[in-house]
């Protein structure tokens, strides 16, 4: 439960997105920076299939991508990848062996997500709004249209209970029950990457953390208030 910890054997350095699934208990994908500009070395997509203990790559030219906003686990024959830039995404049936380019009508992807009880739903915030796919990633249609959205959580295993963060002149975080039912909420202030998490036994209860300075808020009723927590 986070008491004692030990460092995995990866190979690589500045891992920014990790990526599991319930439906493959010890299957974990890792993404890693490039350990230079011209993306040589390291960095790529590595995946482990024994709970990090052990790790190979499935991906090396994913290190020389730019502005990467998501990766995803998803079941298949030995798994399903998603992995995502701003320019689109790229899908792997097949474990990491061959990829296909998907790109949402020219649009730019800012954020990924799967759906917490459907393995084959997957949501995309992007700079229209939220885009869905329901084969897995392998085609997607415009399901919100809405503000450009950077970050998407899960509010709770209903398929299409989101909260999304808005990336405009003044964010908010807004709550999506249906794609026509809006609940729009405020955010906290705060600088550097933001992550945001819902409690799972409160959907109204999420959490927003700001990593410069490092700060944590609470907000108990879907982001219309909030308290500084740290």
């Amino acid at each position: 439960g986070g008491r004692h910890w030990r460092r995995v054997s990866l190979p690589d350095v500045d891992i920014t997105f990790l990526a599991a699934s319930k439906y493959l208990p010890g299957r974990l994908l890792a993404f890693a920076e490039p350990d230079s500009i011209h993306g040589v070395g390291h960095g790529g997509i590595w995946a482990s299939r024994d709970a990090g203990r052990t790790w190979h790559r499935i991906n090396a030219q994913a290190a020389k991508k730019f502005n990467v906003v998501g990766l995803a686990l998803l079941p298949g024959h030995p798994f399903r990848v998603l992995f995502a830039n701003t320019n689109g995404i790229e899908r792997s049936s097949d474990g990491g062996k061959t990829w296909t380019n998907i790109g949402l009508d020219s649009h730019f992807v800012l954020s990924l997500l799967v759906s917490h009880g459907q393995p084959d739903l997957v949501f995309a915030g992007a700079d229209n709004g939220i885009w869905k796919s329901v084969d897995a990633g392998r085609t997607w249609s415009l399901f919100h249209s809405g503000p450009p959205t950077s970050v998407l959580v899960a509010g709770s295993d209903r398929p299409a209970d989101l909260y999304g963060f808005a990336s405009v002149t003044h964010p908010y975080i807004y709550r999506l029950a249906t794609p026509s039912r809006v609940a729009r909420g405020t955010a906290p202030l705060g600088g550097g990457q933001i992550v945001v998490a819902v409690d799972p036994t409160d959907p109204a209860r999420i959490y927003a953390a700001f990593s410069f300075p490092l700060t944590v808020y609470e907000s108990n009723d879907s982001s219309r208030t909030w308290r500084k927590i740290l």
